[in-house]
């Protein structure tokens, strides 16, 4: 009987010790998520979220859209994805010459 009074003493103090460190756990948490809500906040206040004047005016007219889609569809001819480039000329209206696929399509 005193052997089952000692085990349920030490499962008690084991129970209490889990409780006191999970509080402690939960208390630091509170206070990290605290610090940084507050470092969002700080940023979100201190820094303009107006990205328009990022862009520059005119940098995708019509032939650097070409040469942007021609420089993608080189990519996905390299990269042995060939139905994505198929896809991306026909949808651009770009015309890749056949002689500059053919050693990807017989790569792939």
């Amino acid at each position: 009987m005193d052997q089952c009074l000692t085990v349920e003493r030490e499962l008690e103090k084991c129970c209490q010790r889990i409780k006191d460190t999970v509080q402690k756990l939960a208390s630091d948490n509170k206070d990290i998520h605290s610090s940084v809500s507050q470092v969002g906040k700080a940023i979100d206040k201190n820094f303009a979220s107006d990205i328009s004047s990022v862009g520059i005016d005119g940098c995708w007219q019509a032939d650097s859209q070409r040469l942007l889609n021609e420089v993608m569809v080189e990519y996905f001819f390299r990269q042995g994805m060939l139905d994505v480039a198929e896809e991306l000329c026909q949808e651009s209206g770009l015309s890749v010459d056949p002689s500059q696929k053919e050693p990807f399509v017989e790569l792939n």
